[in-house]
Order: structure tokens, then sequence, then C-alpha cells
């Protein structure tokens, strides 16, 4: 890896949009990028681009909350609490140095992230970066991840799929044919090359985390490409007839950690992030409750083509799982009514002055998609 030094090119100081935002930092230490092989040229653009340059440590942790409270679980394909680990060390030097067994963090997949939290983030934070509208902060912020993705920085393709995962909240521009529908394309197709869609054999090599993280990343492709496709009037792309990955459940997820970037006390934010974790196992089990419920995604994909050629989704058809869910409407009445209580709209509107503003919205997310 060869490291970037903010001394090597003359900062420009120029943003997307000419946006110049202040307080701008260099990258932290445990974010990784490879620029071997990366002529000046391409390094100076990059740097014209902000590439390298992350807001004030009070804005970024803003942004990374919003990220982790509204992003990350309809995709927690990142492991928060590994995340935060890292984190809190770069920026907290009591702590103990970074343990050289840590995987390092993507450059490009934390620009995607950046990009991602733009969607959720209030516009006062927004502002505090020097923009004057979303469209404009997210604009930025997907040009500088678009840009080391599109000069090959990221090599590893679990990364790219995560990255590109994010990347599809992007809903493209004026005669620009490159929006979510594209990226999302791009991550199925390489997690299929992957091989994320199948059980690692009883000979893997991997280690447990990395099984988790590659499930987790599959679960994310799966649930962003109907997402995508319903909202587009298109078929989705992954056919889980072909996949013999396991459902997620709690247990996949690694909630004990506290971030340390919040207000809460030990037990809400344990409480939160539980919430969070239960919210992303139900949105996967009521997409497959959806896809077994008949012919939604073949009707989606008609009202948009109606010259297409016949494509069914049956009713029986079997999928690689065994956990009790059910097929048709009986099954989308089961998972309704077999929701956590802290996901279950409440009848009194009181009861909710005390659940966090991020699990309202998460609650209110599942009874949108469930309508």
């Amino acid at each position: 890896m060869i490291a970037y030094q903010p001394t090597d090119i003359p900062s420009l100081g120029v943003a997307v949009g000419d946006i110049e935002p202040p307080g701008l930092w260099s990258a932290p230490s445990f974010v990784t990028y490879d620029l071997s092989g990366i002529s000046n040229e391409d390094i100076a653009y990059l740097q014209n681009k902000g590439c390298f340059d992350f807001p004030d440590k009070h804005i970024l942790d803003e942004l990374l909350q919003y990220y982790f409270d509204y992003i990350h679980p309809h995709m927690p394909f990142i492991d928060e609490t590994e995340f935060w680990y890292m984190y809190r060390i770069h920026y907290n030097n009591t702590e103990a140095p970074l343990d050289s067994s840590q995987p390092p963090f993507s450059l490009v997949l934390f620009q995607a992230m950046l990009f991602a939290a733009t969607t959720c983030a209030p516009m006062s934070l927004l502002r505090s970066l020097g923009y004057t509208s979303r469209s404009k902060a997210r604009r930025n912020a997907f040009f500088r991840a678009r840009a080391l993705y599109s000069l090959d920085i990221e090599r590893d393709n679990l990364v790219l799929v995560q990255t590109f995962l994010l990347m599809s909240y992007w809903n493209g521009e004026v005669g620009e044919d490159k929006d979510g529908w594209h990226w999302v394309g791009l991550a199925v197709s390489l997690a299929l090359h992957l091989g994320l869609h199948r059980q690692p054999s009883s000979k893997s090599t991997l280690t447990q985390r990395q099984q988790t993280i590659r499930r987790r990343c599959w679960w994310g492709c799966v649930v962003r490409d109907r997402l995508v496709a319903l909202s587009q009037h298109r078929k989705p792309r992954i056919q889980l007839k072909e996949s013999d990955v396991e459902i997620l459940t709690l247990a996949d997820y690694n909630v004990g950690l506290r971030s340390g970037m919040s207000n809460l006390s030990s037990a809400e934010e344990l409480g939160k992030r539980t919430a969070m974790s239960m919210f992303s196992v139900q949105l996967i089990r009521l997409v497959l409750c959806v896809e077994r419920d008949g012919d939604l995604f073949n009707e989606q994909a008609h009202t948009s083509s109606p010259t297409s050629p016949p494509e069914t989704w049956s009713r029986k058809q079997t999928a690689p799982f065994d956990d009790g869910l059910m097929i048709g409407h009986a099954g989308l009445d089961s998972w309704r009514l077999n929701l956590p209580e802290v996901l279950q709209l409440s009848i009194c509107p009181d009861a909710d002055e005390s659940i966090l503003p991020c699990i309202l919205v998460h609650r209110s997310v599942l009874q949108i998609y469930y309508q």
C-alpha cells in the first residue's frame, strides 16, 4: 500500500459544483488505499475532487451516525462494532494503538458511506459543509466515490460490492443512464461472481467473520435489488432459487460494543442497535414474503415493459430456507402479526415519545413496504 500524504500534491481546495467545504482533513489512519500504478495526473484529479479529504471531526461524527442509524439497517454489510473501534482509536490518543490484525478500511467505501449519509442527513448539517441544497451535497459526494472507483483505487471485490450498493442511492441526472439500477446491477453481478449466493463448503478456509460479512453482503444485494426493482417497475435480477444462503438472524449482528459517539446510556444504545438489527432481519423476511406472495415483481415488470417476454414467479417456488415463513397472503399476515413489539405501530401516539426517532422511522418504513 502507498499511503497518500497531503504534501505530495498542492491542495487545490476545489470541490465538485464550485463548493469549497470548510475544515477539511486528510483521511483517518485506518483508511487505506493503493495508489500504485496511478499517474500523478490522476492523483491530482482525485485531489481536485476532494477524494482524500474528510470533514472536520464533529461533522464527520454526525454524518457517520446518520449513516449507521438510517442507511446501515437496510444493508448491514459493515461490521459496525469493528468500524467504531477503529474510528475511536484514531481520534482518541489515550487508547491503545490499532491492532495490526485489524483489517483496514477502504477509502472508496468510506466515501460511498458519506455519500449515502447525505441522503438522510439534515440540511443544517449539509449547510455546515457549505452546501445550499441536498442535491449539490449528494452530487459532490457521489462524484468523489465514483472518481475513486473509476481509477481502480479499490481492488477488493467484496468492498466493491458494498460500494456499488451504496452508490445505488444515486438517482442519476438528466440524460444519465447510470442510476441506482445500474449500480445495483454491478453489485449483483460481482456478488454472483464471488459466489456470495452460495453457502461456504465445510472445507472453506474463510473465517467465521468473513462468512458472516459475505452473508450480510448477499442479503444486502437481495434487499436492494428488490427495492430498486419495485421503485422502477422492473423485475429483480437475483433469482433466489439459485441461492442457498441462510437467512440472517440476530446472531449475525454484533451489537455489544458501544460506538462511543452518542449520548445514550449503555442500555439505551444496546436497545437501539438491537432494534436496528431486528429491522434488518424483518426487512429480509418481508422481501421474501412479498416474493412468495405471487406475481408482484412480474406485474411490475410488465407495467413498464408490455412487450417483454412472459415471466413468472411461481407461488409454489421453493426457497432454501426452513425458517417457518408461510407462503402467500397468510405469510404476509403472519409476518405483520409476529413483528417484534418495538417495530409495531403504536395505537397511542403518546407511547412513541420515548422511542428514538431513527427507530420510529424504520418502524414506519416497514409498514410502508408492507402496504
